[in-house]
């Protein structure tokens, strides 16, 4: 296991797994940013790995981004949009079930 500890938190991760742990009263964090002019900021995806590791599926995936009400604008509101593949490889549709 790799540890990094602060007198604030602690980073630690080991095999498949990654701990973020506070030890204030203040939530962990993890911050993903990108620059303009694009509405994305960043993404966590959960991908389905095929058995003889030739690639990879994505089957979900949350996107935080700038609010697409207000593209365009100077606008600091955001959104989150959840996708799920819903199980169509040959069109590899999304359903958007929370935006």
């Amino acid at each position: 296991m790799s540890r990094e500890d602060t007198n604030i938190g602690s980073l630690s991760y080991a095999g498949n797994e990654e701990r973020n742990y506070s030890k204030v009263d203040d939530p962990p964090k993890y911050r993903m940013g990108s620059p303009g002019p694009g509405r994305s900021l960043g993404a966590l995806s959960g991908n389905r790995i095929h058995p003889d590791g030739s690639g990879e599926r994505e089957m979900t995936l949350q996107q935080m981004k700038q609010d697409g009400r207000l593209e365009g604008t100077q606008s600091t509101a955001g959104e989150h949009v959840f996708h799920v593949d819903n199980g169509t490889a040959a069109t590899a549709e999304w359903s958007k079930c929370l935006r």
